[in-house]
């Protein structure tokens, strides 16, 4: 009976043993996370700098420890941690933002009667400092009095570009807005294109649109649009129908000054409401994804509904302000305008706004998007004043800011991205001590991409889907050898136990017999 007892004994330590080897193996395969870096090929590049920019996919969030991705980690092919730097984290994280708005001249563009195509530029005149003016007073007060068609505006930026460029920094044209006659019914497209000397363009954005309408005591405008950060002295908005087209009264420019450049907008795909009543629409956010910007796409053509934007934030907030307020100024300008709402306990007030679809001259005109302020939400709500959402959820697209490491190259690659963490080693550090002012003089090479590996179907399961545009390609398994060597090692341990411990009751039943 002892010996039984001994036995089932030695048998429970075995399976304990396995359950804990499996356990330890399961966690290193899910807690792990990795993504290959392909830098750029010598042949394609000039660079020969050991620096290299890295561009990180949104996918990177969902399983990394927080929305900050402070357990990101380097590593090359021998496992060494390389040092890396968050560009543009220490340097632009600590200045003043700048936001500049400025009323700036426009000229009116008729197209010329030999080329509908081309516009009449030989009327207007480049002064000695770069700011445009009419040749002549009697054609400033001709044009000043016409009613004639416009197929085009000139905006004159300059005034920006220069006082920029006294002061050592760099302006980024981001906003625009426009005044139109209150008498405007309509909407009207238009594309926009940017040049530095009048002769040579370059288009800029298409698909725009000026809308204005009223109907009773409603109203509907979109006289504001964004800018994709244009360093431009001179704009030239193009008219898609200039027989419909308002006569712009004024335009007004919103500008950032700084030193560094605007990183760029990753869009999620297209999220679909979680629940919803007929007030209040709430939205999933994917796990830990700075929300920077948001678009509302209503569901039905013709609709119209005034809308007001929340969030619920986790119990424990961070604070994102070095990394979210000074790179959006959108959100800035916009928001100094919508302070007066007070957020609740667990309901962070955003943005109210008046969201649009409608089908105007066989074309899809859609509300601006709406900029948020780069905090990680648990889930978005949508509010609105009608009864109307539970029947038509609309579906939202979220926007997060491209953020880009400065990597260090050391040994031989492949060099791989790890999170999902903890690790003592391979923090980020410091810009200035990553690169000192003899390399920062060689600068650093872009292109690189980064491939990320299939999540695990447990780890998968356990985070909110990350619905991204489809950007990121699957990595082989050649990226996790040593995963595979983690849960050999779990296997051999198993084996062994089991072995030593069957070993160790043949002996005993050898000696009792």
């Amino acid at each position: 009976m002892s010996q039984l007892r001994r036995n089932i004994s030695l048998a429970q330590k075995v399976t304990t043993a396995a359950a804990i080897s499996c356990v330890c193996a399961g966690y290193a395969w899910a807690g792990v996370q990795q993504a290959t870096i392909q830098l750029p090929s010598t042949t394609t590049t000039t660079n020969s700098s050991p620096y290299h920019s890295v561009a990180l996919p949104l996918a990177i969030y969902a399983s990394a420890k927080d929305s900050q991705l402070s357990d990101l980690r380097v590593r090359n092919a021998a496992g060494e941690y390389l040092s890396y730097a968050w560009l543009s984290s220490s340097t632009a994280g600590n200045q003043q933002l700048s936001l500049q708005s400025l009323s700036v001249p426009i000229f009116p563009l008729q197209a010329t009667t030999q080329d509908q195509g081309s516009n009449s530029l030989i009327e207007i005149e480049q002064s000695s400092d770069g700011s445009v003016r009419w040749r002549s007073q009697i054609n400033a007060v001709t044009k000043a009095n016409d009613t004639s068609l416009v197929s085009a505006w000139l905006i004159d930026a300059s005034a920006l570009y220069r006082q920029a460029k006294n002061e050592h920094t760099q302006s980024y044209l981001i906003q625009a807005r426009v005044t139109v006659p209150e008498s405007f019914q309509g909407v009207a497209g238009f594309s926009l294109e940017t040049s530095d000397d009048l002769l040579h363009w370059q288009s800029a954005s298409q698909h725009q649109q000026v809308l204005q309408l009223r109907h009773q005591n409603q109203s509907l405008a979109q006289l504001e649009f964004s800018l994709p950060a244009l360093q431009a002295k001179y704009l030239r908005l193009r008219w898609d129908q200039a027989a419909t087209a308002p006569r712009i009264l004024g335009v007004q420019l919103d500008a950032q000054r700084q030193n560094w450049t605007l990183p760029s907008l990753l869009w999620t795909s297209p999220i679909k409401a979680s629940q919803c009543d007929g007030k209040t629409c709430e939205y999933l956010v994917p796990r830990n994804l700075p929300v920077d910007s948001v678009r509302v796409k209503l569901a039905q053509l013709n609709s119209v509904e005034k809308l007001t934007l929340s969030g619920v934030l986790e119990t424990v907030s961070i604070d994102h302000h070095h990394l979210r307020h000074s790179l959006n100024p959108l959100y800035v300008l916009r928001h100094q305008k919508n302070n007066s709402k007070q957020s609740t306990e667990d309901d962070h007030y955003l943005r109210h706004f008046q969201a649009y679809r409608l089908q105007l001259d066989g074309k899809e005109v859609v509300n601006d998007v709406i900029p948020v302020n780069g905090l990680s939400y648990l889930k978005l709500r949508l509010r609105s004043e009608s009864s109307n959402l539970a029947n038509a959820a609309p579906e939202i697209e979220i926007a997060s800011m491209a953020r880009h490491i400065v990597l260090l190259a050391r040994g031989a690659g492949p060099y791989r991205l790890e999170w999902g963490q903890e690790a003592q080693q391979g923090a980020a550090i410091d810009m200035a001590m990553l690169m000192p002012k003899q390399a920062d003089a060689m600068g650093f090479s872009s292109g690189a991409t980064v491939q990320v590996a299939p999540i695990p179907e447990t780890a998968a399961s356990a985070a909110s889907a990350m619905p991204t545009k489809p950007q990121e390609n699957k990595v082989g398994a050649q990226g996790k050898w040593w995963l595979w060597l983690a849960l050999l090692c779990a296997v051999a341990l198993l084996g062994w136990m089991v072995w030593s411990s069957l070993a160790k009751i043949d002996q005993e039943n050898k000696n009792q017999s």
